[in-house]
């Protein structure tokens, strides 16, 4: 028999009504005078709640043992009731079951557990309501209480819900929202007749992978297409290690309630192999060090350092202090060192550590550092792989150069010898045209 509550309610305090009038003994005698089918246990309350004593919507309380009985109601004044062995005591006690109060309904949640919702008036939160979380078994969640409130206008998820120890009725359910790693205690409802949440649409999830990015395929999933790969198979993504991601698929991913992209291997072409999310993880590039300990580089302009420092994170950090080194030439010590990607390296002269894209390979047939020396009447100057010798003499300069072969290493005393040398022919060729003419 269908029965809401205030269904059975009702029929259960007539059914009472009646046998505290006739005091009879036999509780179907009224069912069957007024038509009803057989119920269980005779009894409206039973029915309604598939006889779940737990459910019961009648306040029964106990007096009597209760290792001596069984269900609610024998463990009060039915079990009275049923041994009475007189029409008025029966009366009497039927009139006391009649009169029996309701259980209070704990109000229902308007939200559920994993629902979204969009806090309207944050004024709803408890911002010190440590205890909750131990009244309401949710330990788990302790350690993220955030102590204030959410934000007016922004999305959270029901996590949890629970109740107030002290005043479940005034407040009724409380919800725990969670954002980030961070959770808040609310109530819905700053009055009766004011929602202070409410529910909201889940934040649309970006996805993982964009095109162009280099994706690696680790399952292929997409109904119907579980065996189709070839451009992982024959076009080169296996030998490259490989897939660009081409776009996203439309079609199949309404079809599937699930992102499916397209990833091709030869990334000028459109064409793909059709993968979930989930099929896909993120390639990662191999790093391979420009440089080795003992090698000479040198250190770009501040300007084209701060450049690449603006352009996105850099190895080790750039500091005003590795400015004055801008230009000069280092030895690398040790090294590569690697950091979230990107390879950096130790000097011999500082213990800054300097990102690659800050260094470019010094030529080994290059003056470490341009300068000039002058010994008396003789100029040195170093430029690069150029080496000029000057000698002044009797107020004229004779002038000889020396360039270091590329594939020679730069060593300054061969290029002095050697500078030194052409600019002594022209000089003593001076000399000696001048004796003759004497």
């Amino acid at each position: 028999m269908e029965l809401t509550r205030e269904e059975a309610i009702r029929n259960f305090r007539e059914h009472w009504a009646s046998l505290a009038i006739t005091g009879m003994s036999d509780k179907a005698d009224y069912l069957r005078r007024n038509g009803y089918p057989e119920i269980a246990f005779n009894c409206f309350l039973c029915e309604f709640t598939n006889s779940t004593c737990s459910k019961c919507p009648i306040d029964w309380p106990q007096i009597r043992l209760a290792k001596n009985y069984s269900g609610l109601c024998l463990k009060s004044y039915y079990s009275k009731w049923d041994e009475a062995d007189t029409p008025e005591e029966r009366k009497r006690i039927a009139a006391i079951i009649r009169d029996l109060p309701e259980k209070k309904e704990e109000p229902k949640p308007d939200f559920k557990v994993g629902d979204w919702v969009e806090v309207i008036n944050n004024y709803c939160a408890f911002t010190s309501y440590f205890s909750f979380f131990k009244e309401n078994k949710l330990e788990q969640f302790a350690n993220q209480y955030a102590a204030s409130a959410p934000q007016d206008g922004e999305k959270y998820k029901i996590i949890a819900i629970g109740k107030h120890s002290e005043c479940p009725d005034l407040y009724g359910p409380l919800y725990v929202l969670g954002k980030g790693d961070k959770v808040y205690i609310v109530n819905g409802h700053t009055t009766p007749m004011e929602p202070a949440l409410k529910l909201a649409e889940p934040p649309k999830i970006e996805p993982k992978f964009k095109e162009g990015d280099k994706v690696v395929p680790i399952s292929k999933t997409v109904p119907g297409w579980g065996d189709k790969a070839p451009n992982w198979n024959i076009r080169g993504g296996k030998e490259q290690g490989f897939l660009y991601v081409r776009r996203i698929d439309s079609e199949l991913t309404g079809e599937h309630k699930a992102t499916v992209y397209v990833c091709g291997a030869p990334e000028e072409d459109m064409g793909g192999d059709f993968y979930f999310e989930s099929d896909l993880t993120t390639y990662i590039e191999t790093l391979s060090p420009k440089f080795k300990p003992g090698d000479k580089v040198k250190i770009k302009s501040v300007e084209e350092m701060e450049t690449i420092r603006d352009a996105g994170p850099v190895c080790g950090g750039l500091s005003s202090e590795m400015f004055s080194y801008a230009g000069k030439v280092l030895e690398i010590k040790d090294g590569p060192e690697t950091r979230d990607n990107l390879i950096g390296y130790h000097v011999k002269t500082n213990g800054f550590i300097w990102d690659e894209r800050f260094l470019e390979p010094f030529p080994i047939n290059h003056c470490p550092e341009n300068k000039i020396i002058k010994d008396g009447p003789t100029t040195f100057i170093f430029n690069g792989p150029v080496t000029t010798c000057i000698i002044e003499f009797a107020d004229t300069k004779f002038k000889g150069t020396a360039k270091c072969n590329p594939s020679d290493k730069w060593d300054e005393k061969t290029g002095k010898i050697l500078a030194m040398a052409r600019a002594l022919r022209p000089l003593l060729d001076a000399i000696e045209k001048g004796l003759r003419q004497c």
